[in-house]
């Protein structure tokens, strides 16, 4: 996209914790406790000093690659100070996961967790990438596909793929799955809603002809997240465009039960874009 980079890693300012023993019975201590000291500057300084280290050979290998980039190491939260710069720059933030299974937090990582909750920047998760060949299919970006359910909401993530498919010469994509296999039993109420389907994407698709946009439309009719999670599959180099709710206090609520399974299922990384809450929209119409 021949944007420049910033590589962000923060230094937590914070007191350490220590462990205490008291007293050793048998080689063993009699009781431990835990302490918490006040860092030295000599210590905070030295922390500081490792991560422009690392993140300097970091900026060095993306420069032998032509890519304008420049690295900011700040003391205190990194999740505050993460937005902070982003807010600073009009930027989007990228970040890997820390893996696929276990608990919310520990799927996405803590600092991911606190910046997919309250984060008013798109946001892009992508999972760790260990091989050459693999990480060449996957950031290939070929597709930038929206996700639409119909809502609104969902269609809050149109105008930032559309601009991110430009930017990157990809095909745009809208992609809607109706459910309609799953949520009826009659060959007649999955034709209707496939029908419904087709006729909201051919709208949506005209409306986007009439902005100058250049768009594909699918529709599919199985499991929402399954069908989002096979087409990433069948189509390497996709990258999926969703919208994501504000005010929520846990990820998969964050993302919802949909997105929430594509982010986990790793086959491809996945913008999010902020939705407007119910009280920005209403301040919008005001």
């Amino acid at each position: 996209m021949k944007l420049p980079v910033t590589l962000f890693r923060s230094v937590d300012p914070a007191t350490v914790e220590e462990e205490v023993h008291y007293g050793v019975v048998g080689g063993h201590p009699v009781r431990t406790d835990k302490v918490r000291r006040n860092r030295s500057f000599d210590g905070l300084d030295g922390d500081v000093k490792a991560a422009k280290d690392y993140l300097a050979k970091n900026q060095g290998r993306l420069g032998v690659r032509g890519i304008q980039c420049d690295i900011h190491v700040p003391v205190g939260d990194a999740s505050l100070a993460l937005q902070e710069i982003a807010d600073k720059l009009g930027a989007f933030i990228v970040m890997a996961t820390h893996g696929w299974s276990g608990t919310d937090s520990e799927a996405m990582g803590s600092v991911a967790s606190r910046i997919l909750t309250f984060s008013k920047s798109p946001v892009i998760l992508t999972r760790p990438i260990l091989s050459g060949a693999e990480a060449g299919g996957l950031y290939g970006i070929r597709k930038v596909v929206v996700g639409l359910d119909g809502s609104r909401q969902a269609e809050f993530a149109i105008p930032a793929a559309s601009e991110m498919a430009n930017a990157m010469g990809a095909e745009l994509v809208y992609l809607r799955s109706s459910g309609a296999g799953l949520r009826f039993s009659s060959a007649d109420a999955v034709e209707r809603a496939e029908q419904e389907c087709r006729e909201y994407l051919i709208g949506m698709m005209r409306a986007a002809a009439n902005k100058g946009i250049k768009v594909r439309g699918e529709g599919l009719s199985g499991a929402p997240a399954a069908d989002l999670i096979e087409f990433a599959t069948k189509n390497p180099g996709t990258l999926f465009a969703m919208t994501r709710p504000q005010r929520a206090q846990r990820s998969r609520v964050v993302l919802g039960s949909v997105t929430d399974a594509l982010v986990r299922s790793g086959v491809c990384p996945v913008l999010l874009i902020p939705a407007a809450d119910e009280l920005t929209q209403a301040l919008r119409s005001a």
